[in-house]
Order: C-alpha cells, then sequence, then structure tokens
C-alpha cells in the first residue's frame, strides 16, 4: 500500500506533467484481498510469526491500510474476507485429497491432518468474525463483502452452478502439481474450468472471474 500511495502521486518520466494515476474519489474502487499467506504456511499457522503477533495483528493491518487509503482521497473500498482454506488441499482433511506432509509445497506440514484441517476452519472463521464486528466500527469502509468465503462454499457445495468444463468436476484435486517448489511440474488431463483449484492453495482460472462479477455487481449497487 505505501508504493501504491506513493505511485499515485508520481509523474510519467516519458511525458511531462502526465501523472501516473489520473483516477479520481468517484470512479476508483479499493479492494483488500490478504491474509490467505498472513494466517497460512508462511505465518502464524507453523507458529514462525513475530513474537508479540497474533490474528488481531493481520486484521489491525488490514485496517491500517483502508485508513492510508482513506487519506489518499480513496472512499469506495471493499474487504475481501478469507476463503475457507479447510477447504483447499493444502489445509484439507484426511477424507478430501489432501497434501501430504513433508510434500515440496509444504515441508513443515504437521502429520496430524485432522488437527491441522481443524485449526485452519478456526482461523478463518476468526479472522472473518473479527471483520464481521470491526467494519461497523470503522466509519471510513464503505462496503463490507463475505465474497472469498461464501462464494467459495457455494462453488464447493454447488460446482455444477459455477464450473462449467467438460470433464469431471473436481472440487477436491487441483491443475497444477510440482514435485519440487515450482520446479518439475505438470497439469492433470482434463479440461482446467472444470477444477475448483489451479494448486493446493489457489482457485482456479475459472473461480476468478465468479469472484470478478461478483465484486463488480457489489461495486454497482
Amino acid at each position: 500500500m505505501p508504493a501504491w500511495i506513493a505511485d499515485s502521486h508520481s509523474f510519467i518520466a516519458a511525458s511531462a506533467g502526465e501523472k501516473f494515476y489520473t483516477g479520481s474519489t468517484d470512479n476508483t474502487l479499493y479492494e483488500m484481498w490478504i491474509g490467505v499467506n498472513d494466517i497460512g504456511k508462511k505465518n502464524i499457522f507453523i507458529d514462525i510469526q513475530e513474537p508479540g503477533t497474533s490474528l488481531t495483528t493481520y486484521t489491525d493491518c488490514v485496517f491500517v491500510a483502508f485508513d492510508s487509503i482513506y487519506r489518499n482521497g480513496g472512499r469506495k473500498i471493499i474487504l475481501l474476507n478469507v476463503p475457507p482454506l479447510e477447504l483447499h488441499t493444502l489445509y484439507a482433511t484426511p477424507q478430501s485429497k489432501v497434501l501430504l506432509p513433508g510434500s515440496a509445497n509444504c515441508p513443515d506440514k504437521p502429520s496430524n491432518l485432522t488437527e491441522v484441517s481443524f485449526k485452519m476452519y478456526e482461523y478463518s472463521r476468526t479472522v472473518n468474525e473479527i471483520f464481521k464486528f470491526q467494519v461497523p466500527f470503522q466509519q471510513h469502509i464503505a462496503k463490507d463483502t463475505p465474497v472469498r468465503y461464501g462464494q467459495s462454499m457455494e462453488i464447493h457445495q454447488n460446482p455444477q452452478k459455477y464450473l462449467n468444463g467438460t470433464s469431471t468436476l473436481d472440487i477436491l484435486d487441483f491443475i497444477h502439481h510440482c514435485s519440487s517448489g515450482e520446479v518439475d511440474c505438470t497439469d492433470l488431463p482434463g479440461d482446467r474450468d472444470s477444477f475448483m483449484f489451479y494448486d493446493s492453495l489457489h482457485p482456479s482460472e475459472q473461480v476468478h472471474p465468479i469472484i470478478a462479477q461478483n465484486l463488480w455487481m457489489l461495486s454497482t449497487e
């Protein structure tokens, strides 16, 4: 956010006097879409965050960023909450197609897969409940939406309404499999639009337009 705010006051070097950002309060919509890594495998989830930080450190950070946007002139702001990460292969239960401990994508994953999934369920639900109660006290926030959590649950429960691929619809496995980090990767056969997930953590290309459409509808209300 600090980089964007600095850029919004910059000028294009090749065009004297032309600002980099030419939007206005009326025609600019800001959305906050963070949290998956903050509460996930690279931070709080495996207890490697900075001492003295917690889930509320993350949620407070979101609103500090919103305050910066507001001071910079932003007035139309959408908060996307955390998706149901316990459904993603990285944090799923053993009954689903779950990423096993020791995998290249998460080498430090604990061995108790049920505990992993339940813990992530608690984390994602907790921060979303914090957002639910914190938003009314942040008078600068124009709109709040459960787009990520609610929409992801809806797709997971009713994939036939949202996934339009020609292969068997798949809400458990994912497209892009790698044996070592982001190298030696292969994609599963079949229509990519039949999958809910691109990799063990991120949604597929088919899911992103659905989220974008919901955001657009919300922004025009």
